[in-house]
């Protein structure tokens, strides 16, 4: 069997993650990560990312420690065949960063996500999408615990950084701006937090046309 039957399967799968049927995303999953195994053998950074997926799958659904092995195994896989510094290697780290809190481990959540984010920063392009996601999630853990001052900065770099990928009504842009604006009215900083607002509103407004001239 070809590799490449393993990633439509697992591309397949997305989509019926991001539909919600989660049941038939799962079977796509492991049927792509038995594939992979199977092809390219266990330790194959290809089998790493369907490992990801399947551990993802787990952790929205609930299935914590399900994913904590999924987890762990793919990072396992990614650090001895890419390096421990690779950028896969930091968004598994990420994602265990949140799996942690939702275990309420927010010492070791911080660690992670620190370690995460050191590591998308060593990225040639500092406009990519992983760093922005890696900073709000970091901000989003310390606002956490109350550590604004540090929060407020990632904050605003997470959302430089994705109105120079995404249109300005981007979901993530959406998110990212709200937890932004929210964490200044926490900072008693609540007329920035308008005027964030404000501008977003702006942006929404269809442009103003003048009155129409005649042929002459």
């Amino acid at each position: 069997m070809h590799p490449e039957t393993a990633h439509c399967i697992n591309k397949l799968a997305d989509i019926d993650e991001a539909q919600g049927d989660y049941q038939q995303a799962e079977v796509l999953y492991q049927r792509a990560l038995s594939i992979g195994e199977q092809v390219l053998g266990p330790e194959h950074p290809d089998v790493a990312l369907f490992l990801n997926n399947l551990a993802f799958l787990a952790h929205r659904q609930g299935w914590y420690q399900q994913a904590e092995v999924l987890y762990q195994r793919a990072l396992s896989i990614y650090e001895q065949s890419l390096g421990s510094e690779h950028p896969d290697v930091a968004s598994v780290l990420n994602n265990l960063g949140q799996l942690s809190r939702k275990l309420n481990n927010e010492e070791r959540a911080e660690v992670l996500l620190r370690r995460a984010l050191a590591i998308h920063e060593q990225r040639p392009d500092r406009t990519h999408p992983d760093i922005a996601q890696s900073l709000s999630d970091l901000a989003d853990l310390l606002t956490a615990q109350y550590a604004y001052e540090e929060a407020a900065p990632l904050f605003q770099r997470a959302l430089a950084i994705l109105l120079h990928t995404f249109d300005f009504e981007h979901p993530d842009i959406v998110l990212v701006r709200e937890k932004y604006a929210s964490l200044l009215e926490h900072m008693d900083r609540s007329e920035e937090a308008t005027l964030l607002r404000q501008a977003a509103r702006r942006q929404k407004e269809p442009p103003s046309t003048g009155p129409s001239q005649g042929a002459h």
